[in-house]
């Protein structure tokens, strides 16, 4: 079994990343490199190929920046090669996600004063993978500034590294000082990783198959009309969701994390059991790790982290997930999710503090593991609501509709009472060895009839229900 990536912390010091993780580049171009290149822009391209030359922009800038702020003779001239690098890939980003946003927003605040404008929505189409292809160059650029990353003199590698297509639409965030440094070796075909590769890739199939597009027309039903539905259909439909999202999500990027490793590449792990932590700050160690590291390094920490006084650490953990929340889209409810979070995490911080770290263990000790696991799976599920909800009225109107006190459940709300605790049985397993591993130790006729069963299986299902992974809107 190949090793997982570290798992980093959302909000505590980072480890030392360094200083040559981005490497010097040079080197005769590879007939390898080559191919995933145009592999990558080709397979970008199939969707509109218009917008590849967004992709390329941001490649383009991004590396000049990069060789802009390591030749800077003076501290000046670096922070406007960084500046350039932010106003380029956040003004993308902010033109095309936010637009009819700000609007919405100015119409909103407009009316408040009796007047009534129309500004918008304009017909502006989000390209595809915007937001985590503009995360992964500013990365970059701010690592070379910093000093923890020597530019890249290829610019075929860092275009490479921009659109290497695994991982290029949803994620996971690669890091240039994780992915740069595997360019310079030499790599030859090995099979147990290729293997290795393919069966992660079978299994987050399996979960987004099997789980995520089982689970969705139940929650596109309840969602979409919730004044239909009782209390109880609501909540265990918010069960559904929380699941279906995190076998969406997770499956994805266990397709991506296979299929790079099929290719010779590691990329960081994005998922570690969520559902079974105990307190929310765990909760963000193990949920989209790679967005939330990022977050730590790239704007909780530069915002000053938890330096200064409690009332300015509460300050930097809500500004970091509302813009986390605004990341996801623009929308209210994505606010409204990500101030949940970080109230949330600014009320267990304060609550470390208060009574120190010692004591909180004791007192955590006191508390059954499940219980502890359970309150925080349904405040993330309160979150859900307004993640997944269409409007902020919906979402209000579900948590009211849950909190009436109807338990009543609807006749094929009962099917996720089965699946969803095998999907948990699955999880917790992993806690004790990996899927991959214990496939590869089962004796080769037995793998090899599962392997056929279980492809036989996807193939019938991707023929008939097979739906977008959500992380493809953002």
């Amino acid at each position: 079994m190949w090793p997982a990536s570290s798992v980093w912390s959302p909000f505590s010091a980072p480890a030392g990343r360094g200083g040559g993780g981005g490497g010097g580049g040079g080197g005769e171009t590879s007939a390898r490199k080559v191919l995933l290149t145009s592999a990558s822009l080709l397979f970008y391209s199939a969707w509109r190929w218009p917008f590849t030359s967004l992709l390329l922009f941001s490649s383009v800038l991004d590396y000049r920046c990069g060789l802009g702020i390591a030749h800077a003779t003076t501290r000046t001239r670096r922070r406007l090669f960084l500046a350039l690098s932010l106003a380029g890939n956040l003004g993308l980003l902010c033109f095309f996600k936010y637009t009819n946003f700000f609007l919405q927003a100015i119409e909103d605040g407009l009316g408040v004063t009796g007047l009534q404008i129309e500004l918008g929505p304009l017909s502006i189409i989000l390209p595809l993978g915007i937001s985590f292809y503009t995360f992964q160059t500013l990365s970059y650029t701010i690592d070379v500034y910093r000093g923890h990353l020597e530019p890249r003199r290829s610019l075929l590698d860092f275009t490479l590294f921009v659109s290497f297509f695994p991982q290029l639409v949803a994620g996971p965030i690669v890091r240039a000082s994780d992915f740069l440094p595997q360019l310079d070796r030499e790599t030859a075909w090995d099979p147990a990783r290729a293997k290795s590769g393919l069966l992660l890739m079978v299994w987050g199939m399996m979960k987004k198959l099997l789980v995520a597009d089982a689970l969705a027309p139940i929650v596109n039903q309840v969602y979409g009309n919730p004044e239909m539905f009782s209390g109880g259909s609501l909540l265990l439909a918010t069960y559904c969701f929380a699941f279906q999202i995190y076998c969406d999500f997770s499956g994805y990027s266990d397709i991506a994390i296979g299929a790079a490793r099929v290719l010779g590449f590691e990329i960081p792990l994005n998922f570690m059991r969520p559902y079974f932590a105990t307190n929310i700050t765990t909760f963000w160690r193990r949920w989209h790790i790679s967005l939330s590291s990022w977050l730590r390094d790239y704007l909780y920490i530069p915002l000053g982290g938890s330096r200064g006084s409690r009332r300015r650490t509460y300050f930097n953990l809500m500004a970091t997930m509302v813009l986390g929340g605004l990341w996801h889209g623009a929308s209210y409810n994505f606010v409204i999710w990500g101030t949940i979070h970080g109230v949330a995490l600014a009320v267990h911080k304060g609550f470390l503090s208060l009574i120190g770290r010692g004591k909180a263990r004791e007192a955590t000790r006191a508390v059954p593991w499940l219980i502890q696991a359970t309150l925080t799976f349904h405040l993330v599920c309160v979150t859900w609501i307004f993640f997944r909800a269409e409007t902020f009225a919906k979402a209000l109107a579900i948590l009211g509709r849950m909190t009436a006190g109807d338990p009543g459940l609807s006749a094929p709300l009962l099917f996720p009472l089965v699946l969803i605790p095998s999907l948990l049985a699955a999880d917790a397993l992993q806690t004790r060895t990996s899927t991959i591993a214990w496939l590869l130790a089962r004796p080769r006729l037995s793998r090899m009839v599962l392997y056929g069963s279980t492809l036989l299986l996807l193939g019938v299902i991707t023929s008939s229900k097979a739906t977008d992974f959500i992380y493809f809107v953002f």
